[in-house]
């Protein structure tokens, strides 16, 4: 049910970790569909601080807190990341996307 709304290209910068020396690894970039709706929403962090939110990004499949989604030449990183089901099946993910992303 959500895939049908899923309409825009954005780029899914994947997370590959560090190397035995502690150097990150290359991340891998997917173009994938997704649906972005744009709306400013408090956040508290596990720090304890504030954090701003400027959009949910709604994807069919599961991110990674260390992951960005890449979309009009900016990547913002995630914040929440929320399952959504339907009767009891997984139809997708919602993440909070964080101000200040980087050109």
């Amino acid at each position: 049910m959500v895939a049908i709304y899923m309409n825009e290209d954005v780029t899914w910068v994947q997370d590959a970790g560090s190397d035995q020396w502690g150097t990150p690894n290359t991340p891998t970039e997917t173009a994938i569909k997704a649906h972005v709706r744009w709306r400013t929403r408090l956040f508290r962090a596990q720090g304890g601080g504030d954090v701003l939110s400027v959009g949910v990004i709604t994807v069919k499949n599961k991110p990674s807190h260390k992951d960005k989604f890449t979309f009009d030449g900016v990547s913002y990183p995630i914040m929440a990341i929320t399952r959504i089901d339907s009767f009891g099946v997984v139809d997708g993910y919602r993440a909070e996307l964080v101000s200040g992303g980087t050109p």
